[in-house]
């Protein structure tokens, strides 16, 4: 016999596997004591951290008094769980950043989508609500396996909002807060899947400004997506950013970005060399005490080696992320393809170094990197 918690459980677990692997458990149940959790880990279909992620959403889907107004002053998150916004039951909340809060919630339909807030305190701020909205309006243009996607926006109750896809595991940063480092086929993987997702965004027009480890959502499955277009540069964007100031975190701001120059995809390639160095090191290129002092090392300092911080780095990994930390744009990467190819190359001589062998393939594909 089914319990409404199998029942409620289904319903989410629909969200991550296929539909027809948790009907197949469900007839299960009629015919054994298992509950659904279990019979979904022991075929391998959940994995026991995705299990108790559902399970907490699913402990959160429970019986509240509705509020007339949703407050989120004060940063009393867990007060407002319960309440619907946009017609979705805030469930859990995900994230909290300067200017918004990410919540998970559910429709009456059953379907789990994370539910963007701004703060109330920055929507009473223009230029905050500008770039909430250009936020949306930049995910909204693009559709990628790699790409957070976004179902709609709009304001509720003088709530400004964004839905979007529901994405089960941990952002980058938590990962490499959790493990120090990767390993060399980990990193290079992120950065791999991150260029398909930054070539998608700049063949449409689009500047990410801002990819970091705290951007980079990492699912049960490893993949990797991208986030938070907030300060995205976009062909219809002129005017939202003042050209003199600059925009982005310091420490993953490309030199030309933080002196307030026009910027190019180049930018995020360099941002993403960043990223790669963490991940590889579990160090930053550079430390400063202050932000001006980190901002001014990314300008005038040569970044350091990857390998003089990790002795086992291979040669090529480290002159891929050193060629993406170039000062001058023109020497790094012409643009996300081209760092992909150099991906492949090291890849394919990985292979070829286990197997014992460097074949003329390796050899052509370095002729093929150079050119780029």
């Amino acid at each position: 016999m089914l319990s409404s918690q199998d029942i409620a459980f289904a319903r989410l677990a629909r969200d991550l596997i296929s539909p027809s692997k948790v009907d197949e458990c469900l007839r299960e149940i009629h015919v054994s004591d298992s509950c659904l959790k279990s019979l979904l880990i022991d075929k391998g279909y959940l994995a026991r951290e995705d299990v108790a992620q559902l399970e907490e959403l699913t402990l959160a889907d429970r019986p509240t008094r509705v509020r007339k107004r949703v407050n989120l002053n004060g940063e009393n998150l867990d007060a407002i769980l319960g309440q619907r916004v946009a017609g979705y039951k805030l469930l859990k909340v995900l994230g909290s950043g300067g200017k918004g809060v990410v919540f998970a919630g559910r429709n009456s339909a059953g379907e789990v989508r994370a539910v963007k807030i701004l703060k109330p305190e920055a929507a009473g701020n223009g230029e905050s609500t500008l770039r909430f909205n250009r936020e949306s309006t930049a995910m909204d243009k693009l559709t990628h396996a790699n790409i957070v996607k976004v179902f709609g926006t709009g304001v509720d109750r003088g709530l400004h909002y964004i839905l979007m896809e529901y994405v089960p595991g941990a952002s980058l940063w938590q990962v490499l807060k959790a493990h120090g480092r990767l390993s060399v086929k980990a990193s290079l993987k992120v950065a791999f899947e991150m260029c398909r997702a930054l070539r998608h965004a700049h063949e449409n027009g689009i500047v990410h400004r801002d990819v970091k480890p705290q951007n980079i959502m990492v699912l049960p499955d490893n993949r990797v997506k991208l986030t938070d277009f907030g300060v995205a540069h976009c062909p219809d964007a002129e005017g939202l950013f003042r050209k003199d100031v600059a925009v982005g975190t310091a420490h993953f701001m490309a030199p030309e970005q933080s002196r307030g120059q026009p910027v190019d995809g180049r930018a995020d390639l360099y941002a993403l060399g960043v990223v790669l160095f963490h991940c590889l090191t579990g160090h930053w290129p550079f430390q400063g005490k202050t932000r001006r002092e980190l901002i001014n090392k990314h300008r005038n300092e040569p970044a350091p080696s990857p390998r003089s911080l990790r002795r086992d780095l291979p040669k090529d990994v480290s002159e891929l992320v050193l060629r993406c930390l170039e000062k001058d744009p023109a020497w790094r990467f012409t643009g996300a393809k081209a760092l992909m190819r150099a991906i492949r190359v090291i890849w394919a001589r990985l292979k070829a170094k286990r197997s014992g062998r460097l074949g003329r393939a390796s050899r052509k594909q370095r002729r093929r990197l150079k050119a780029s």
